[in-house]
């Protein structure tokens, strides 16, 4: 499928930073105390086109603008933002040029920004528009939710912007923050939910909504779509996975009939019959829509085994008119590549369990999760623990970290399994595995839950280990609290990889006063360097 849309002013050029922000202040005002607003000398580059700053005209990303100008020979350009908060860099164009459209990122809302503009030429020669760009962003509109901090810690933080996606009933919003927790860019889809975001290579977003995926630029640009009858499958759903390969993964679905099927999670005696199973697919495609792999997991898992949940029927609307409706069997959210052996790793909300893959031939490798219910021969595949665990139930977002191990938001729901007679005691936490896949067992190394603090979200979450700081993202993203108007929200946390964990920084996301009380989720939140393509 071919790229579609207008080049993009955050694809044409890769960013770099200044060495600091003292210096570029430094460099402004020395620059502001040599004349007037063009440069005359003739060792320095010249503005050829005034520069001038219009707010960007796709209306789906409002806090964002583009500057435009040209220059006498090629420079690089690099911008620097200030407001009523701070002074800060915003980015340099590693390539020399002369014809200018750049994104302004990182605008708070319904504030005056002076935009800086500094160039140098291959030379070395710098120049600067002395007179600084004024660009007034627009309000937030009334239904945004309300995004408040409760804990933060700056020095403590992992450096950078947090990304999540915002969801309530005909709302969906991509929504970036900054480390107070105030929003600086925000993409809006009024007509349905968006599911997964990831950040690609070169800067664009990927995400999911009810029916594709979407890549778009920072300014809102659609560059790219896929629909899954365009690759011959039947859904896409949860999860957009980049391979460094630069290939896809994403969760598809099949339903087929099977006979004799459970008819009740909680009565074994409860007779059996026919039902219309609904399985998940992994999809490997390019950017073409080409498909290299599909794998069903109703061919390599048992599809008679059931956890709570397996019997729902949530993807009735998707396979209408089937007899009795469908069975939700495993309900995928994630699937993620091991780089290490070419597999792939699934998360599996109703089956209670991760599993693992071979991407070549569809074999199964190994399966974490609680080892009731699994009959021969896929209990030979299972990990066996060493010293204490707690196993993850309904679980979400698996990642590599680089130790090797795995890190999961384990969601917790019941906390056992049908027909075991044990009551439901169900609370969240984040865990992290180690697996040794020569012995095929599997340790419980740490993890953040009800000692620490007790927290529940029945659905979505996400658990993100950062580069730089070594703390913890986690998304707490599916929040009921029975008795008060806005029952539901969500909250962002960040918290240290430790025992005991410190908390580091905290985003609550709930209805603003007045609104309609929809509630919001969050399904997975990212911290990202910086709003700008980074080298």
């Amino acid at each position: 499928m071919p790229r579609t849309g207008r080049l993009s002013p955050v694809a044409s050029a890769r960013f770099r930073p200044r060495n600091t922000l003292a210096a570029a202040l430094l460099l402004l005002a020395s620059l502001a105390l040599q004349g007037s607003d063009r440069i005359s000398a003739s060792t320095r580059p010249q503005f050829t086109r005034v520069p001038s700053v219009q707010k960007n005209p796709n209306p789906a990303v409002p806090l964002a603008a583009i500057l435009t100008f040209a220059t006498d020979r090629p420079v690089r350009a690099a911008l620097y933002l200030k407001d009523n908060r701070s002074t800060r860099f915003l980015f340099e164009s590693p390539s020399f040029q002369t014809e200018f459209s750049l994104p302004i990122l990182g605008l708070h809302a319904a504030t005056t920004h002076a935009i800086h503009v500094v160039i140098t030429d291959q030379s070395g020669n710098e120049a600067s528009w002395i007179r600084p760009l004024m660009f007034r962003s627009d309000p937030l509109p009334s239904d945004f939710p309300l995004l408040q901090t409760s804990a933060g810690n700056a020095q403590g933080m992992e450096p950078g912007i947090t990304l999540c996606n915002l969801n309530q009933a005909g709302i969906g919003l991509m929504v970036a923050v900054d480390e107070r927790g105030e929003v600086i860019w925000y993409y809006r889809q009024t007509a349905q939910g968006i599911g997964d975001i990831r950040r690609t290579g070169d800067g664009h977003l990927l995400f999911m909504d009810a029916d594709s995926i979407v890549e778009i630029d920072m300014l809102g640009n659609v560059y790219q779509q896929w629909r899954p009858a365009d690759l011959g499958l039947d859904t896409f759903h949860h999860e957009i996975y980049e391979m460094v390969s630069g290939h896809f993964l994403t969760l598809s679905t099949e339903a087929r009939p099977l006979p004799d099927y459970p008819t009740s999670e909680t009565n074994p005696a409860a007779p059996a019959a026919a039902a219309n199973v609904v399985g998940d697919v992994v999809a490997e495609f390019d950017r073409s829509g080409r498909v290299f792999q599909r794998w069903s997991l109703l061919d390599i898992l048992d599809p008679y085994r059931i956890a709570f949940d397996s019997l729902g029927m949530q993807w009735n609307s998707t396979y209408p008119g089937l007899p009795g409706g469908t069975r939700d069997w495993s309900h995928g959210n994630a699937v993620i590549e091991d780089r290490r052996d070419d597999s792939y790793i699934v998360s599996l909300r109703n089956q209670d369990a991760l599993v693992k893959i071979d991407r070549k031939t569809g074999g199964l490798v190994w399966i974490l999760g609680t080892p009731e219910g699994w009959n021969a021969p896929w209990n030979r595949y299972l990990l066996r623990p060493v010293g204490a665990i707690e196993w993850p139930y309904h679980q979400h977002a698996p990642e590599i970290t680089p130790d090797g191990t795995i890190l999961l938001f384990d969601n917790g729901n019941f906390r056992h399994r049908p027909f075991d007679q044990l009551p439901t005691r169900s609370y969240s936490r984040v865990a992290e595995f180690k697996v040794d896949e020569k012995n095929m067992t599997v340790s419980q190394v740490w993890s953040y839950g009800p000692d620490q603090e007790l927290f529940y979200s029945g659905a979505v979450g996400d658990a993100d280990l950062l580069p730089v700081s070594k703390n913890i993202l986690v998304t707490d993203g599916f929040r009921v609290t029975e008795g008060i108007p806005d029952n539901r929200w969500a909250r962002i946390f960040e918290i240290t990889r430790a025992t005991p964990a410190q908390k580091v920084f905290e985003l609550t996301i709930r209805d603003a006063p007045g609104s309609n009380y929809g509630g919001w989720r969050v399904y997975r939140a990212e911290r990202l360097p910086s709003l700008y393509p980074t080298q």
